[in-house]
């Protein structure tokens, strides 16, 4: 007869052992890579109490805010990278602040507020400007918020600037009056650089209503000028941005609408002068070799993108693409931008592989139409002239 608590004896010193030996597997992952696995979404929390973030600053590592009492929002946001500098840092509470409320900002050390720590008539936000020539790097924001009861609690939160950013952004220096549409619950163009003094204007083109609005959400507090009533469908709301420095915005009624404005000096910087890709064709409109960068860019714009996936072992592709640089040479548009992206071939890359995963390409030579993020069109047909001619004039912003 079997002894079932020998069984359950013996069985539990082996559960024990099985759960410890993966305990141990599983550090020996974390500590390998020095970092837990990523869920969903752009940050993730390992044991150390940080969020990591990469761009051309390399890898940032941003560790987890400390929120006193009372704490509501911060702009800029924590673990945001900015193209610019912000114009001033705000915290917001939910509960009147007193002095001697303080914040700094500093890099490396160094401090980059500018002047005294401001509360602002409401007595809910603290706010301090910050200088216009802070470097790019990473910034921490310490602050110290206190009550009527004179009691102080501190926080901290962190950001970064990295100006390389700015190739993502429509530059519009030099036009004293810009328009912002909201179409298809976006703004267009999203991210854009303006001289000091421009005004921008928004107008809204959809069924349903919009507002404009400075971060943060909901206290709206970063610049407060930059907030509009409710916008039904025509409605526009206009604004002069006259200091330097970005301007991050969103709509309250769709929180995914978010936009940027950077302000600066100088002349406008032609697109193409930005290219990371090589040109293939076109003047008015680039037809380029594919890179993320260009195309992350493209996507920042009201242009419509058009993108041809190309393998260097197909006939049909190596006939068909020369019609497509000649319909680029012809457009007298700067409203679109062509990529020929490898498929399946010696030279095709991960960023051209997702491309097409994203794309549901199947076939070489098929052409994609891209226009406010959406695709509109997808065709593995073979065009010819007339073909293009009459797709990318149909598809061109109006």
């Amino acid at each position: 007869m079997t002894n079932n608590n020998s069984q359950k004896g013996f069985a539990m010193p082996m559960i024990i052992a099985i759960a410890a030996l993966i305990v141990v597997v599983a550090g020996v992952g974390y500590y390998a890579t020095g970092k837990q696995p990523q869920t969903a979404g752009t940050t993730r929390a390992p044991a150390s109490g940080e969020t990591e973030e990469k761009g051309s600053l390399g890898r940032i590592s941003f560790k987890n805010p400390k929120k006193p009492p009372h704490y509501e929002s911060n702009t800029p946001a924590h673990g945001s990278v900015l193209a610019g500098v912000p114009i001033n840092v705000v915290i917001d509470f939910n509960f009147d602040v007193a002095k001697p409320s303080a914040i700094t900002i500093t890099s490396d050390g160094v401090e980059y507020g500018e002047g005294a720590t401001v509360i602002d008539a409401n007595r809910l936000t603290l706010r301090r400007a910050m200088r216009p020539d802070a470097p790019d790097g990473f910034y921490t924001v310490s602050y110290s918020a206190c009550w009527l009861d004179q009691s102080c609690h501190d926080g901290s939160f962190q950001f970064a600037i990295d100006r390389s950013l700015q190739s993502g952004y429509k530059d519009l220096r030099g036009e004293k009056d810009v328009t912002v549409r909201l179409s298809q619950i976006l703004f267009t163009p999203r991210d854009i650089i303006v001289n000091p003094g421009t005004k921008v204007t928004w107008v809204n083109d959809d069924e349903v209503e919009h507002y404009i609005n400075t971060d943060s959400h909901p206290a709206h507090t970063y610049f407060p000028p930059q907030n509009s009533k409710l916008l039904a469908k025509g409605a526009s709301f206009a604004q002069v941005f006259g200091e330097p420095g970005v301007y991050p915005y969103h709509c309250s009624a769709h929180v995914s609408m978010t936009a940027s404005i950077l302000v600066e000096a100088g002349e406008a910087v032609a697109m193409e002068d930005k290219y990371t890709g090589t040109v293939l064709a076109g003047k008015s409109a680039p037809l380029l070799d594919f890179t993320k960068a260009d195309y992350d860019a493209a996507l920042k714009s009201d242009k419509l993108i058009v993108l041809y996936f190309y393998a260097n072992w197909c006939p049909i592709c190596k006939a068909e693409f020369p019609i497509m640089q000649n319909a680029f040479n012809e457009l007298s548009t700067n409203k679109a931008i062509g990529f020929r992206v490898n498929y399946n071939d010696d030279q095709t890359d991960n960023d051209e592989k997702n491309l097409a995963r994203e794309f549901g390409v199947a076939y070489q030579h098929t052409k994609v139409f891209v226009k406010n993020g959406q695709r509109i069109l997808k065709s593995p047909e073979g065009w010819d002239d007339k073909r293009y001619d009459t797709e990318i004039n149909k598809a061109l912003p109006k």
